[in-house]
């Protein structure tokens, strides 16, 4: 069977630059061509990409989503009443708290809150945001007296009938009933007086 020679002493011109070189130190690249081996190019790696497969879609042990069964609660002892003469029964709560009655509580006020008109005895009261209606029955207290109205009479223990001025969310007035005024427009009442109820639950 006829076989190929080794060519040791052969010659071969290079496909890329034509130059002669030994046989035997001739390589082929990826495109067929017949390089020596220091003119030897590799493949550029992205002509041939790596096949990425798609993600994986579903669990191997998957399970449908978890639905509780319906169950009886205990109640608490005696749970229903009901009114005389009445086919409405109620069930009442476990832990039930009654509903929550806010305390009326004394309000401290802006600094000298207070300012009058020279011969009235109608006084103005500085509170902001005060959500007051006319009619309502203040009492002052910790008040220091001025513009010729004494502690006294600011701290009326019966309080004052005020009035609100439409639309005004920030003052409101009351007759003090006693002076009249010494000043126009002078504030006072220091700097801890309070506005609230009549009567402070302790």
């Amino acid at each position: 069977m006829a076989k190929f020679a080794t060519g040791k002493n052969a010659l071969a011109i290079s496909d890329r630059s034509g130059l002669q070189f030994p046989y035997r130190e001739m390589v082929k690249e990826w495109t067929g061509s017949l390089v020596h081996y220091t003119e030897f190019e590799a493949k550029q790696p992205q002509l041939q990409p790596i096949r990425i497969a798609p993600d994986p879609q579903a669990l191997q042990n998957a399970r449908p989503a978890r639905v509780e069964t319906p169950a009886a609660r205990l109640l608490t002892g005696d749970p229903f009443y009901s009114t005389n003469g009445s086919q409405v029964v109620t069930q009442a709560l476990q832990n039930a708290r009654p509903a929550r009655v806010e305390t009326p509580a004394a309000r401290l006020l802006t600094g000298n809150p207070f300012y009058s008109t020279n011969g009235s005895q109608v006084v103005t009261v500085i509170e902001f945001n005060h959500g007051r209606t006319t009619g309502e029955t203040v009492r002052f207290r910790n008040c220091v007296g001025g513009s010729g109205f004494t502690q006294a009479n600011l701290e009326n223990s019966l309080g004052y009938t005020i009035t609100v001025p439409a639309g005004d969310e920030d003052s409101y007035t009351f007759n003090i009933g006693s002076g009249p005024s010494t000043q126009t427009n002078v504030r006072f009442g220091g700097m801890l007086c309070t506005s609230g109820p009549v009567t402070i639950e302790g």
